[in-house]
Parts: structure tokens; C-alpha cells; sequence
């Protein structure tokens, strides 16, 4: 008869960083599926540039793998449906650990969160069950999960709180896009909500938008 047992190791994660670490403002990006953070960071570039104050941290989902075969480009995920629970537990563990390594080096470092596709769904359970309490939160182009729980509401009640979504999104339909925003809405019913011209990716002038309006 088989048995199954766990057991926690020690695991290194790779995080990328733009801007001077231990600054005044902290934003923390987690990318989507498939994705890798050198290359997702590099949306938020201009970011410690146009604000002096903010560094932007882009930490790697914990699994790695070949996107085709068993050669060439890779990829990154956060979590499969395989043993989801405590691969939801390494997320928010890990992620606790980013921060407390931001306030080792500013105590008074403000923390900013945004998630873009997978990436919403990690930043949310994050939230949720993590130590984080968001100084502003950016859900884009993501899935939002159904665990709505009560400390959410206490944790992003006071939170400049965006959704964000491009008007042509390959992966979520308008009719999608709405329902979600209707859910967040009836917890959350200062959320902003904007769009772009575009398909499932970042936008550089969205991005301004949002953090000239946080940062100012």
C-alpha cells in the first residue's frame, strides 16, 4: 500500500530588482504563467525612474520547465492543481520572506503588489493568507480565486485597489472581465477600473497612469 508524506526543504528562489533597494517605496510584481521574471521586470524599468524613491522586485514562481519539449526557452509557474494547498502555502511563505527582507533594509518602506494573469491569483491568495498588508494592489488580466475571506476586507479597505484588463484580451472575454469586476465590486466598491487598447500584456502608459496616481 503506498503512503504519502511531506517534507518542507530548503528551497532558492530568484528574485530581480530595478532600483535602489531600501527605498521609501516598494513594488512587488508577480508575473503569469510561463513567464520568467528578468524578462517581466523589464515593464517597470521606468518606474524608478520617473519616481527616485521606488524599487521594483519581480520574484520567479517556484517551478521552473521547457515551454516546448525538452529543450530550449523556460518558463516559470506558481502553483499547479497538483498538491495545491501546499503549493499555495510556499507562495505566501515565500513571498513573506521578500518582504521581510525589504524591511530589513527600510522599516518604513511602503509595500505596492501588482499580479498580471497567474499572477493575480498568487497576489490574492497571498494577501489572504500571507503578512502583507498592501499599500496599493494592481490585479491584472487575471483570474480572481474564490477565496474571499474577511481579513481581505480588512486588509484592502483603505488600499487604492485597480483592475486591470486590455479591450482585447485573448484569454478573458469582455463578458468575463465584467462579471469578475461586479465580484470585486460588491466587496471592494471603491476598485478602479481601466482599460487599454491591447491584448494580454502590460501597458507602459496604463502603468504611469496608475502609479502617477499612487506615487504623486
Amino acid at each position: 500500500m503506498e503512503n504519502v508524506f511531506s517534507l518542507i526543504v530548503p528551497k532558492t528562489a530568484r528574485i530581480f530588482s530595478i532600483g535602489k533597494q531600501g527605498s521609501a517605496e516598494a513594488l512587488i510584481v508577480l508575473h503569469g504563467y510561463g513567464q520568467l521574471s528578468q524578462y517581466f521586470i523589464r515593464h517597470f524599468a521606468f518606474l524608478p525612474t520617473l519616481f527616485d524613491r521606488v524599487c521594483v522586485y519581480a520574484p520567479e514562481g517556484l517551478s521552473r520547465f521547457y515551454k516546448e519539449g525538452f529543450y530550449g526557452q523556460v518558463g516559470a509557474s506558481w502553483m499547479t492543481k497538483e498538491d495545491r494547498e501546499s503549493e499555495i502555502c510556499d507562495q505566501y511563505v515565500y513571498l513573506d520572506l521578500l518582504v521581510n527582507h525589504i524591511l530589513a533594509q527600510n522599516p518604513s518602506t511602503r509595500i505596492h503588489v501588482l499580479g498580471f494573469s497567474q499572477g493575480v491569483a498568487t497576489l490574492w491568495r497571498w494577501i489572504a493568507n500571507g503578512q502583507v498588508k498592501p499599500a496599493s494592489c494592481v490585479l491584472w488580466a487575471g483570474e480572481i480565486p474564490e477565496e474571499f475571506t474577511q481579513i481581505l476586507d480588512e486588509k484592502l479597505s483603505a488600499t487604492p485597489f485597480y483592475f486591470i484588463i486590455g479591450n482585447e484580451d485573448e484569454f478573458i472575454s469582455p463578458t468575463a472581465a465584467l462579471k469578475q469586476l461586479e465580484k470585486l465590486k460588491s466587496r471592494f466598491p471603491k476598485v478602479r477600473a481601466l482599460s487599454y487598447n491591447g491584448t494580454h500584456t502590460l501597458d507602459k502608459d496604463t502603468l504611469k497612469v496608475i502609479y502617477k496616481e499612487i506615487l504623486v
